[in-house]
């Protein structure tokens, strides 16, 4: 399991300095939301200025404060789910009564909120990030 960190490039406090990813797979799932409700063509590895880290935070900010993001990481996690029963089913019939349907206050749809909330602290106060590690031609 790999890592993604994110590192300001004049952070204004503490929080912007970096914001860390202990799984790809966590940053996946981040970039995936951003791709779908923010901007299909958003970079998994983003370079971005102070002025666009602020616009992903005012956005990412909106959507949560609508609902939207909790309502994303539901739908993944019941559409997840959903795939899975179908994989190890042997019939061709529909859901079955027995299949429980995943609580929208599941622990693993809070925290994939919480990582939203975690980025757009960051964003706000990182005055441009890059990934560690990449060269950008600087």
């Amino acid at each position: 399991m790999s890592d993604q960190l994110f590192l300001g490039v004049a952070p204004k406090s503490d929080a912007g300095k970096e914001c860390m990813f202990y799984s790809m797979d966590d940053w996946i799932e981040v970039h995936q939301f951003i791709c779908a409700e923010v901007d299909y063509d958003f970079p998994p590895h983003p370079h971005m200025d102070g002025e666009s880290t602020e616009m992903l935070a005012r956005h990412l900010t909106t959507l949560r404060n609508y609902g939207i993001t909790h309502a994303y990481f539901v739908l993944r996690q019941r559409t997840q789910s959903l795939r899975a029963d179908e994989a190890n089913r042997d019939d061709d019939c529909d859901l079955r009564p027995d299949v429980p349907w995943l609580d929208e206050f599941s622990d693993e749809v809070e925290r994939m909120v919480t990582l939203v909330d975690e980025y757009i602290e960051f964003l706000r106060e990182c005055g441009g990030c890059k990934v560690d590690g990449l060269s950008y031609g600087e």
